[in-house]
């Protein structure tokens, strides 16, 4: 009878292995799930970001050809040292002055150029300004 119960025992013991075998494998494939569900949100919301920024650049150039439009993107002159005022001239310049014979153009990015003729005064205050500075 102590060898019929031993062998009960190590049958329940098999048996209640298994179970907690399986119960493992589940849990660790129910883990597996919950990352991949974690993973596929992260996935989700990385393209929603991304598709958010692109969208704001969009805009942003639409927004900044809206402008350069409104302002004009061409320019017609008689001047002094036109060729050069023609050469540095394209659609990124916001502003642009003449007096004299110096011409001073600003440029989106708060770059500038000027030519020959600029008064003392403006080229001093124009190039010692720092670099940390708000463009002109």
């Amino acid at each position: 009878e102590i060898a019929k119960n031993q062998a009960d025992r190590d049958g329940l013991a098999h048996i209640l292995n298994e179970i907690n075998n399986e119960r493992e494998m589940e849990r660790q494939r129910q883990a597996a799930l919950e990352a991949a569900r974690i993973a596929e949100q992260k996935r989700r919301a990385e393209a929603e970001a991304e598709a958010e920024r692109a969208k704001r650049r969009r805009i942003e150039k639409e927004r900044k050809e809206t402008e350069r439009s409104d302002r004009g993107k061409y320019i017609d002159f008689n001047l002094h040292e036109s060729d050069y005022v023609q050469q540095n001239f394209g659609k990124t310049v916001t502003s642009m002055a003449m007096g004299g014979t110096a011409t001073v153009m600003l440029y989106e990015d708060g770059d500038w150029m000027y030519t020959a003729g600029l008064p003392k005064l403006l080229h001093n205050k124009l190039k010692g300004r720092a670099k940390h500075h708000p463009s002109p």
